[in-house]
């Protein structure tokens, strides 16, 4: 029988460090971060959304902005 949790998070942009390679190449992720209740799956623990190379600090905050506004929670169905 399924089952499924939901907990609420917000969004929040995390930049990594540059590589070796070039200094606009830090990744830009949006790390989740739990405001009510966690996810079982995700402890201890942490889920980020790696965004893909050339997003800006400013895009990754309007995303950030904009998820924050309409995502209401996040769930899980274990099957």
């Amino acid at each position: 029988m399924a089952s499924t949790q939901n907990a609420k998070y917000r969004f929040t942009v995390k930049e990594g460090q540059p590589t070796a390679s070039g200094k606009d190449d830090a990744p830009i992720s949006l790390m989740l971060e739990p405001t009510e209740g966690e996810l079982d799956i995700l402890e201890p623990g942490f889920m980020s959304l790696h965004l893909a190379s050339g997003t800006s600090m400013s895009e990754a905050h309007d995303l950030e902005k904009k998820l924050n506004l309409i995502i209401k929670s996040v769930s899980f169905t274990k099957l």
